[in-house]
């Protein structure tokens, strides 16, 4: 478990997920994630 007080962590953290928004199969992944997530909203209610 990354240690989120690190010295470090928040601008790895905003290079990896710069890296996750900008790939390829970004739209296929967000897709996925939005497929599984019991989180509410318009749909999910």
């Amino acid at each position: 478990m990354p240690d989120v007080r690190a010295v470090g962590f928040a601008a790895e953290a905003s290079r990896q997920s710069a890296l996750a928004a900008h790939s390829d199969h970004a739209e296929d992944d967000q897709a996925f994630v939005d497929a599984i997530s019991e989180f509410g909203g318009e749909e999910g209610e």
